[in-house]
């Protein structure tokens, strides 16, 4: 087994193209480590049987599938003047299940500011970032870089609609001497989409909290979350082919990451399988992971991650990792 590298003399050769994992808003607060909605949700007593019953008929526990799933329902009833009230208050039910769980896993801005500069002087380095999580952490860091060089950081959403054209984003603008461009692969909790399909970002408004903007406009009923919250792999990419963005994404960015490659956080494991297939050895030259030492099976851990590599073509050679509590790494 080799040896982890120092992230202080191989930094510079990886400032291309980062994918951040669970791991890396764990690092902020241990509340992240709560992955699964569904499961918070089922804790809280907010899904009775007839609920779950609704997830098992779909195969799924995803709650943005399922939402919208009830909202055209609810639609077509009401569109066809059909009295029925069940389906509605199951939707109203689990949106509200769905809020109450992300209200418990997910920590307030003001208690995670202290490491938003951090981030952002880390995420400034590369030209491409790919954040796995619904979380805000990464949109409250790039407002915050943003806020210092205007328009260094670009999600590729103009007045909340996202840019099809986004690659000509690529060329800095304005006084930023260079981009970087954000994408979120399995969708976050600021995109949004309506009964039409219409996918937008919810725009954070000044003093006000950017989570209650999010749960009023859920509760308000004119838009459902856009995200993949949890599921087996082709579950997660069949949610990913049924959205414009998330299939954009999918396609023509993380699937053509090119040159080195950083992965923190990120524990590339079987249910994420869609997004391991398209780490191409053509393209990318290195890969660096990020290892938590804390525990004590870590060494397990890098020989399963190799071998999930080499399936993809990767030579030893090419791959390396590093302690993700390394000094300038992510927060540190």
């Amino acid at each position: 087994m080799k040896n982890l590298i120092e992230w202080s003399e191989n930094k510079n050769d990886f400032n291309q193209s980062v994918i951040l994992g669970n791991g890396a808003s764990i690092a902020i607060d241990s509340a992240f480590s709560y992955s699964s909605l569904f499961a918070k949700a089922k804790e809280l007593q907010n899904l009775n049987e007839d609920l779950e019953k609704i997830f098992d008929h779909f195969e799924t526990k995803d709650f943005e599938f399922v939402l919208r799933m009830l909202w055209h329902a609810t639609k077509i009833n009401e569109t066809l003047s059909i009295e029925e009230e069940k389906t509605q208050v199951a939707y109203k039910t689990i949106k509200n299940a769905l809020i109450q769980s992300v209200q418990n896993n997910h920590p307030k801005q003001s208690k995670i500011d202290y490491s938003l500069p951090n981030i952002t002087n880390f995420l400034s380095n590369f030209s491409e970032i790919y954040s796995l999580n619904y979380d805000l952490l990464i949109y409250w860091s790039i407002l915050l870089g943003n806020e210092k060089t205007k328009n260094r950081f670009k999600d590729c959403f103009i007045s909340s609609e996202f840019k099809s054209d986004w690659e000509n984003l690529k060329e800095p603008y304005g006084e930023a001497k260079k981009s970087t461009l954000v994408f979120y692969p399995h969708g976050n909790l600021a995109l949004e989409t309506n009964i039409m399909g219409i996918e937008r970002k919810v725009k954070a408004k000044k003093n006000i909290d950017l989570l209650e903007t999010i749960f009023d406009r859920w509760n308000k009923g004119d838009s459902i979350p856009l995200f993949v919250s949890e599921g087996l792999s082709n579950q997660k990419l069949n949610t990913i082919k049924r959205s414009n963005y998330l299939a954009e994404i999918y396609y023509n960015a993380f699937s053509k990451i090119s040159g080195n490659l950083l992965i923190y956080g990120w524990s590339l494991s079987e249910q994420d399988t869609h997004l391991i297939k398209t780490l191409n050895k053509d393209r990318i030259n290195k890969i660096c992971i990020s290892i938590f030492t804390g525990n004590s099976n870590y060494i397990d851990e890098i020989e399963r991650i190799e071998k999930v590599l080499k399936k993809q073509g990767f030579n030893e050679k090419d791959i390396s990792f590093v302690d993700s509590s390394s000094k300038s790494l992510w927060i540190y």
